[in-house]
């Protein structure tokens, strides 16, 4: 009832052994064995998994190995196969290119809203402040004028006074 194939095993043929051993198998283990033989020609394109089974194929090309090294960490089937992989991929590129558009957005308004807070403890709206900075000729961004504001206060404060004394004799 049992049977002996002349087959090499799956760790002889990875092992570089060319000897034939025969051996008493169950048939997944013919299988593997037929496997092995059939299609493994050299043991560096096959590797064998912590389970012990074979995997015979690795990447198609450099560009699906790229794919899926640049997909690591996406849920799914996306981080292994190149089909969901690269649809996945080009989705986070659109998402990158709109995102850097909105990184800028968003620093701008919080840029605004500390020079808002900082221009309020001085007397004044972020618009009036604005609009006489405009006038009196001084040069200075958001970020820079929202950064003394939170951290450099009487250095603000300075920046305040020099704007509100050159708009009133702008003004004149």
């Amino acid at each position: 009832s049992r049977l002996s194939f002349d087959f090499p095993s799956a760790a002889s043929v990875f092992r570089g052994s060319s000897s034939f051993q025969p051996e008493l198998m169950s048939s997944r283990g013919f299988t593997e064995a037929r496997l092995a033989k059939s299609l493994i020609s050299d043991a560096s394109t096959a590797i064998i998994k912590p389970n012990g089974l074979l995997q015979a194929r690795g990447f198609a090309s450099k560009k699906h190995k790229r794919v899926i090294k640049q997909s690591k960490g996406f849920r799914g089937r996306a981080n292994r196969c190149y089909r969901v992989a690269i649809r996945r991929l080009e989705k986070s590129w659109q998402y990158a290119y709109r995102d850097r558009k909105v990184k800028k957005r968003e620093f701008r308004k919080l840029w605004i809203m500390r020079l808002n807070a900082g221009v309020r403890q001085q007397g004044l709206s972020y618009s009036n402040f604005i609009a006489m900075q405009n006038k009196s000729g001084i040069t200075l961004d958001r970020k820079i004028l929202s950064n003394l504001a939170m951290y450099e206060p009487f250095s603000f404060k300075a920046v305040v006074d020099v704007v509100k004394k050159s708009s009133v004799s702008a003004r004149m």
